[in-house]
């Protein structure tokens, strides 16, 4: 009877230490890193809309987790993939990772392995096949065999989207191709990466749109804008913010303090202090109630009240009540959320030590 108690005792403390992490998001964003972003002070906006409550989600199948004052990953049921060993990891894309020891980065894959050596300064994820990379102060490219495709020599540089992707030099930014040829010129006090066909431009502090030959097609006149989501973009004239078609018309006039792009036909908005969700026809289809809140994502969407965090459902009917110190966006059916200083993930209500497991989207039931 000892014994099986001991045995218990045991699987149980395993379990809380699989699960047991600092409050630390870490460099995992899908978004350029801050040394890569928009300088404009207004671009926080931005920044505080895309990791107010970080991006730590689903890496492609593992989930990041942070133990010991270190990285690793689990998978969805728990168990560890990677023995955290690492001072940042990001995501996995085209089956690597980047990680970082001791302030020098490389890539892993899917089984922990280090496939190309920490030998970089910085670097970030895969996207269309080439990851950033960073040697002393400059930006270059680096295929999925480790081999640098483009060399280190821009001050600032995007991920590739559409085939393109932003680097700065000598104050101006343009596009090059993965080639490395410059594709649209470096005329630009700034941009962002293509999305749906068309990139954000800064000219004279005005914002607007060009496509893949470099053309405007949306005149710069904008003091802030967002990417086209849906075929709409949110744009900000005079502090109000309003959304655009792609021919620039406007389609829901600027009058919210702030606003995000659509997902799942909804738009999240904000007056006096309060978010709720527009139609695409700028009608208010979930009111303006809650603190903060996050993109629609299968169908569920994370909205905090006061502190607390819970979910709601396309028709704002409440899914699980604000309860949690963080709710992350669903992936796969599984949502983290933040209980107690603890992050986990998981597919069910399994426990209650210091953390709490979320039921899928598919078996949430109304907020009791």
């Amino acid at each position: 009877m000892l014994k099986r108690f001991g045995v218990l005792l045991i699987c149980l403390f395993t379990l809380i230490v699989l699960v047991e992490r600092k409050n630390h998001f870490g460099k995992l964003s899908t978004r350029p890193s801050v040394s890569m972003q928009s300088t404009d002070k207004k671009a926080n906006t931005e920044q505080y809309r895309k990791t107010s409550t970080g991006y730590l989600e689903q890496l492609n199948g593992l989930f990041a987790f942070f133990q010991h004052g270190k990285w690793g990953c689990i998978d969805r049921a728990g168990r560890v993939a990677i023995y955290p060993r690492f001072d940042s990891l990001g995501y996995f894309n085209d089956g690597r990772a980047p990680v970082s020891i001791n302030g020098e980065y490389g890539f892993i894959d899917k089984t922990g392995v280090i496939v190309t050596p920490l030998q970089f300064d910085y670097a970030q994820s895969y996207v269309e096949g080439l990851a950033e990379i960073k040697v002393r102060d400059a930006w270059g490219y680096l295929d999925r065999n480790g081999n640098v495709i483009i060399d280190p020599q821009y001050a600032r540089v995007g991920h590739f989207s559409e085939g393109l992707a932003f680097v700065e030099a000598d104050h101006k930014v343009g596009f090059i191709d993965k080639e490395g040829r410059i594709s649209i010129g470096l005329r630009y006090e700034d941009c962002w990466s293509f999305v749906e066909g068309l990139a954000r431009i800064k000219i004279g502090g005005k914002w607007g749109f060009i496509n893949h030959a470099g053309e405007e097609i949306v005149a710069p006149q904008f003091d802030l804008a967002f990417d086209f989501a849906e075929g709409v973009a949110p744009v900000e004239i005079g502090k109000k913010w309003g959304f655009i078609d792609k021919e620039g018309m406007s389609i829901v006039t600027p009058q919210f303090d702030r606003a995000f792009e659509f997902s799942q036909g909804l738009a999240g908005v904000c007056n006096n202090g309060k978010w709720g969700f527009i139609s695409r026809e700028g009608n208010i289809r979930i009111p303006l109630s809650f603190d903060m809140v996050r993109d629609f994502v299968e169908d569920m969407a994370a909205v905090r009240v006061d502190a607390k965090w819970g979910y709601i459902d396309t028709s704002g009917k409440v899914r699980i009540n604000p309860k949690f110190d963080t709710a992350l966006d669903y992936s796969d059916g599984m949502a983290q959320i933040q209980v107690n200083r603890k992050l986990s993930h998981a597919n069910g209500l399994l426990f209650r030590l210091s953390t709490a497991w979320l039921r899928s989207r598919s078996t949430a039931k109304s907020a009791t």
